[in-house]
């Protein structure tokens, strides 16, 4: 089991059991031994705006695929560690909820995406990230940006339940110090949840559909032509 983190004086954390840097050579290395760079939230836009300049409202589309590839990797490495400890991830019944929720919070704390709170609801699970650098720094861009982390969210927990689950940011627009709420959920609901926020649909509004199992019907609004 990955070594709990642990808090200084200063309130900050250890980072000893995740990173290790080494000044001769200049390398960050991950507690994996993968070598790490330090990403500024200047060059994530920079890179992020050169892809919107090429594939327009793609965009979404890029970051989702690039976010879920690496939601991906990061489940491999989390999953590795679960198993050198000898146990088996919750949703096999070997493990509670409650301590899957407190790996998977240090996991986004060793990132620096926050911290984050979960809520299950009908046919969706809800992930709201609190205090999140990565949502700071994105809120007052292209609402497509998010499609990063939603694809990390995607990737990783498609792979924790072994069902196909798609993610979407339904909470949190442009309001960087609130947490930003992602949504989970299979292809059908997402695509319904997706097209009736571009619609200008609220995010309580949808989650009511959702809850009444009406996403059907968030299609329809969306779809629907005002009369002439």
């Amino acid at each position: 089991m990955p070594r709990p983190l642990r808090s200084t004086s200063s309130g900050n954390i250890d980072f000893e059991s995740f990173l290790t840097s080494n000044a001769s050579t200049g390398e960050i290395r991950t507690k994996r031994d993968a070598r790490a760079v330090i990403l500024t939230a200047e060059s994530f836009l920079a890179l992020a705006d050169a892809v919107r300049d090429r594939v327009g409202d793609e965009v979404g589309e890029v970051l989702y695929r690039a976010g879920h590839a690496w939601g991906h990797q990061r489940f491999c490495e989390f999953s590795q560690d679960i198993e050198q400890a000898g146990e088996v991830l919750y949703h096999l019944r070997n493990m509670g909820i409650e301590q899957f929720k407190d790996l998977f919070n240090d996991l986004l704390v060793c990132g620096g995406w926050g911290t984050f709170t979960i809520e299950e609801r009908h046919e969706v699970v809800l992930v709201h990230v609190h205090n999140s650098a990565f949502h700071e720094m994105v809120s007052s861009t292209d609402r497509r940006y998010t499609d990063f982390f939603a694809g990390f969210l995607a990737g990783f927990f498609s792979d924790l339940i072994g069902v196909k689950l798609d993610a979407v940011q339904a909470g949190g627009f442009g309001q960087a110090q609130e947490p930003c709420t992602f949504l989970l959920a299979d292809a059908a609901i997402i695509a319904a949840v997706r097209r009736s926020l571009d619609a200008g649909k609220s995010t309580s509004d949808v989650l009511e559909l959702v809850q009444a199992g009406e996403h059907d019907s968030a299609v329809r609004g969306a779809d629907a032509q005002p009369a002439s």
